[in-house]
């Protein structure tokens, strides 16, 4: 809750070690993997600040598995489901919306792909793929 922390290096991707070595010199000739962490860093800090439902404190576990989790967050009547695919696979989630104090009825945007569904019911179905996160707004 509240403010945004990213340690020096995180918002490329740059490893860290235990201490001693856990701080390195700054690599400003990015790879391919580490401007597309970059620009999700970017994407995602943005995003805060135009959706304020995605800084509530008003947040519930919508889905959580070994690999996987969900959080809905709230603020007023703006809503937000924030999900994490930690497995090395794809994950279909499905689960309902009103006991999370999610609308059941709408449209919703995944904001890092662009991707919309509109809901029609208590259930909310989508698939994640490996390794991704997925920023779902009510619109």
């Amino acid at each position: 809750p509240g403010a945004t922390l990213i340690y020096y290096g995180d918002e490329i991707g740059l490893p860290g070690y235990h201490d001693p070595d856990n701080r390195q010199f700054m690599q400003w000739d990015w790879d391919t993997r580490q401007a597309s962490v970059q620009s999700l860093v970017q994407t995602i800090s943005l995003a805060r600040q135009v959706h304020p439902q995605l800084t509530s404190k008003d947040r519930t576990v919508w889905w959580e598995s070994s690999d996987t989790l969900a959080i809905s967050m709230s603020l007023n009547d703006q809503h937000a489901l924030v999900v994490i695919n930690r497995s090395t696979q794809a994950q279909t989630l499905s689960n309902g919306l009103t006991w999370a104090n999610l609308p059941s009825s709408g449209t919703v945007r995944e904001i890092l792909t662009d991707q919309t569904m509109t809901l029609i019911d208590d259930d909310f179905t989508f698939t994640i793929p490996a390794f991704t996160s997925q920023v779902w707004i009510w619109e």
